[in-house]
């Protein structure tokens, strides 16, 4: 074992007892959910989600674009795949306040035992996180082609949009 690798180990053996309490006191933050049914997801696809499901539903959901990084203020929710440099600076931002909650589209499904790690564990213990996936889980990462990228950011913009008037 190399010195990264033991330390990646101990960081693992002493997390674990706050990874294994953090969802046992917060069930409802850490929901994994199949077949989930919300009008604002674009519907004939088989959405799955994982995390704060009520974040669907707030009012203000935003599909992030670089330029408009200046825009995490409270109650926004940051809807992206999150994958160019952009978008991953824009997740750091959020992620490194106390406030505004991101929806994560996913590129891969869902394995059997799926949780989040690092941050997004935390975020998904303050509520602040919902990853949501349309893809079936293959074992396989999936290649993240330019029209799959498109499509995950047309999804992005599809979920943003408001919600119809009662």
């Amino acid at each position: 074992m190399n010195s990264d690798t033991l330390r990646a180990e101990r960081r693992y053996i002493h997390d674990n007892p706050r990874r294994y309490c953090l969802p046992k006191a917060h069930p409802d933050l850490f929901v994994k959910a199949s077949a989930l049914r919300n009008s604002r997801l674009p519907q004939g696809l088989p959405w799955m989600g994982f995390g704060n499901l009520f974040l669907i539903d707030k009012p203000e959901l935003m599909p992030v674009r670089c330029r408009i990084a200046e825009h995490t203020a409270a109650g926004i929710v940051m809807v992206s795949p999150f994958i160019s440099p952009g978008e991953k600076k824009i997740t750091a931002l959020v992620m490194a306040q106390p406030y505004g909650s991101l929806i994560l589209l996913k590129p891969d499904g869902f394995a059997p035992l799926y949780k989040p790690s690092g941050t997004y564990f935390d975020l998904c213990a303050e509520g602040r996180l919902l990853i949501l996936s349309a893809f079936p889980h293959t074992g396989r990462r999936r290649a993240l082609s330019r029209e799959c990228c498109i499509q995950l950011n047309d999804w992005g913009q599809h979920i943003c949009k408001p919600l119809p008037a009662l």
